[in-house]
């Protein structure tokens, strides 16, 4: 009986659900050996159950770390299941997160279909599914690794596929493809379908670009009821038509009448395979990391509270956060950190955990007892650090030497701030932040009341003759005027409380870019592009309402600059978001404004 989320992820998967011959499996292993791959880190997107691991070569069972991608949660957990020390992600592949340049080769028989995966580092490239599984694969795979995948036809032969075919010719040398006829997979899968095994080697940086042509199609000629019919075909097939495994000619299919489709030829389909394997490039694959190192654990997926990038100590060793994985933390030639530079960096870590762990509390509302010891945490393991290796800012020459090597974590600002540095007879003190012993931060609130007046009676109304709030307020949203807010902060009874508060700490300024641009969003689909009517929020929150010209744009913002003056804290912050057809002359009014 399957759970709701069960059936959900079956029938979402059932169009991609396809099955490969084992003999087409075996041969696959076969041409990858061929190529040079005698073992490491091996990954399959859309694994299914593991069924290309069964069936690995014995040789290389023991030499081959496998990693695997699958989107439907109960063939996933077979899969983990049958291989328990493997890596299986029960996932979509545009959520799998791992490192660019990981994987020695890649194998799979990849989904296919006209739908789009979203992926923001691809989304500017607008893939279908088939055509991200390459392009994603292939910058998991390490240069001089191999991309090994079963696919449909239209990979190679699409009119519209060039752009695609360029875009992995730019950085794939294609070592060969083998055409499987429409009965490949008629005994296992009951489908008539052409489809084709692409092998790909990914290139060296600065390599110069070799392997076959593939990127445009040419044609050939087809029989069609005695008469001659031209077929568009891959270039790289019509340069060698010994690497299809049968005859091109138009068939009726479930697609179309006149499909492109490859019949069989008399032989054994496996015999076959093994003379075009014969015909590949042999011994090509030169990884920079075959990654046979076996033993090695396997990937560890980092913690949610662990920052893209930042340092982290697993197991006794220095990793860091690389999409959204561990691994070993190296410097920027390309080695391990070692010596006085890896104390150094261990513990700059137990400082910034120990900070964070102080804010946290401080935003979570935490009682101050449990405060105080956070602070008294980050004060031990401060003090530790400035007796073994002077203050975290401390300079030789130009250089802050300890934080050199900790430059590159997300933190580093976090960590630097911890101190203050004060000027004693023209020398140079480092003491400590108020971090240390005062609330810096407190836990948000909620917004208690909203005001939207619905005319203008009813706005003026919260405020008196001389323009200043009647009524005080905190954590309240108001719907209104904002200069005339602003001069009632400036003027009126909360003025005092500002006061009393040492002025606003943050000012944060949104206003229309002054860009003529429509920032609402139209949906695709099928073709079709749709925009949906906009609201009265949203016509104001995504469309430009200015459109007064750029001196009145000017104009007011420098009004509510001039009463935010008067409102900010001496060491307070202002952001505007703001268009770049105004920005430099924003600028000149903020430094009239501030000096």
């Amino acid at each position: 009986m399957l759970t709701d989320d069960e059936y959900d992820s079956a029938r979402r998967s059932v169009l991609n659900a396809h099955f490969t011959d084992p003999a087409i499996v075996i041969k696959m292993w076969e041409a990858l050996q061929h190529m040079g791959f005698q073992g490491g880190r091996l990954l399959e997107p859309g694994m299914g159950a593991g069924y290309f691991w069964s069936l690995i070569p014995p040789e290389l069972a023991g030499a081959t770390r496998l990693s695997g991608v699958e989107l439907d949660l109960i063939t996933g957990r077979i899969a983990k299941l049958l291989f328990p020390k493997a890596d299986v992600r029960v996932q979509g592949f545009e959520e799998f997160q791992i490192p660019d340049d990981y994987y020695a080769a890649a194998m799979s028989n990849v989904p296919f279909g006209e739908y789009r995966p979203f992926d923001p580092k691809y989304q500017k490239h607008r893939f279908t599914i088939h055509n991200y599984f390459f392009a994603k694969t292939l910058d998991k795979v390490q240069p001089g690794g191999v991309v090994a995948f079963i696919t449909s036809r239209y990979t190679m032969d699409s009119k519209t596929g060039v752009r695609m075919r360029q875009y992995l010719a730019a950085r794939a040398d294609l070592l060969g493809a083998i055409r499987l006829p429409n009965t490949a997979f008629k005994k296992v899968a009951g489908t008539a379908v052409t489809t084709d095994i692409i092998f790909l080697r990914k290139r060296h940086v600065g390599e110069e670009v070799g392997g076959e042509n593939w990127a445009e199609l040419g044609s050939i000629d087809v029989k069609v009821e005695g008469r001659t019919q031209p077929m568009p075909l891959n270039e790289y097939f019509v340069q060698h038509p010994e690497m299809m495994l049968g005859t091109m000619e138009f068939t009726g299919t479930q697609y179309r009448k006149d499909e492109p489709t490859l019949a069989p030829k008399e032989g054994n389909l496996a015999d076959q395979m093994a003379e075009a394997i014969e015909a590949l490039p042999r011994d090509v694959m030169v990884p920079e990391d075959m990654g046979t190192d076996v033993d090695m654990p396997q990937t560890i997926m980092a913690p949610d509270t662990v920052k893209e990038g930042a340092f982290v100590m697993e197991g006794g060793k220095l990793m860091r956060r690389r999409s959204g994985v561990l691994i070993p933390a190296r410097n920027a030639q390309g080695k391990a950190y070692t010596g006085v530079t890896l104390k150094r960096i261990k513990a700059l870590i137990e400082i910034r955990d120990a900070a964070r762990t102080v804010l946290t509390a401080q935003l979570t509302d935490e009682t101050d007892a449990d405060i105080h010891k956070s602070q008294a945490d980050l004060t031990k393991v401060y003090d530790r650090f400035v007796r073994r290796f002077g203050a975290i800012n401390q300079k030789s020459g130009a250089r802050r030497l300890n934080l050199e090597g900790f430059r590159d974590d997300p933190d580093l600002q976090l960590v630097a701030n911890l101190e203050n540095i004060q000027l004693v007879d023209e020398e140079e003190r480092f003491v400590k932040a108020d971090l240390f012993t005062q609330r810096v931060l407190s836990p948000p609130k909620p917004i208690q009341h909203a005001e939207k007046p619905e005319d203008a009676e009813l706005q003026l109304g919260l405020f008196d003759t001389r323009g200043r709030q009647i009524k005080g307020w905190t954590n309240k949203l108001i719907w209104g005027d904002n200069k005339l807010i602003l001069s009632s902060l400036k003027n009126g009874p909360l003025r005092e409380e500002i006061e009393v508060q040492g002025g606003l700490k943050l000012i944060y300024i949104d206003p229309p870019f002054n860009m003529g641009a429509d920032f609402s969003m139209g949906i695709e689909i099928g073709g079709d592009t749709f925009t949906k009517k906009p609201n009265i929020l949203e016509e104001i929150a995504y469309r430009d309402t200015w459109g007064k010209g750029a001196d009145s744009f000017i104009a007011m913002i420098y009004e509510r600059l001039v009463l935010m003056r008067d409102l900010l804290a001496d060491e307070g912050s202002i952001f505007l978001h703001i268009g770049p057809n105004v920005s430099h002359y924003v600028n000149t009014v903020l430094d009239e404004v501030f000096g």
